[in-house]
């Protein structure tokens, strides 16, 4: 009977280590994640700078042909823009370690300070103009 006991102990050890294990595999699918989410988010907030430059410079055209860029901006910047922050949020969340509230809240905030570094980026990018190129036309004569 001893040696069941000492067999159910080192049993019960294996698991342990095993779960050890488990987490560290999860932490490093979290990490590459991460690492991921915030090569894409960059991207992408990079790519969205540079459609709403596109956008903006060409809007006082497009008005003077009965046109306007908000198409463009929306199609080729903003759609993509939000289907990287989804699919970002999604694997962040979805490779969180821990139990669901846990993996929720750090996939959030990961997503949010990915979010944050792009905006960031983007603004950067653009000197400081991102926001202001937003306003589309507004610098085109009537």
């Amino acid at each position: 009977m001893g040696t069941e006991r000492e067999g159910e102990r080192h049993e019960g050890e294996l698991n342990e280590g095993s779960g050890g294990h488990d987490r560290r595999a999860a932490t490093a699918r979290f990490t590459l994640a991460i690492v991921l989410s915030t090569v894409a988010g960059l991207v992408a907030w990079m790519w969205f700078a540079i459609v709403v430059e596109d956008t903006w410079g060409d809007e006082c055209k497009a008005r003077a042909a009965g046109q306007s860029g908000v198409t463009f901006l929306i199609a080729f910047g903003v759609v993509p823009l939000l289907l990287v922050t989804a699919g970002a949020v999604a694997a962040l969340i979805g490779f969180a370690p821990g139990v669901r509230g846990g993996k929720v809240w750090r996939g959030l905030v990961s997503a949010i300070v990915i979010t944050a570094a792009g905006v960031l980026l983007a603004w950067w990018a653009t000197d400081g103009m991102l926001v202001a190129h937003l306003a589309l036309g507004s610098g085109c004569l009537a």
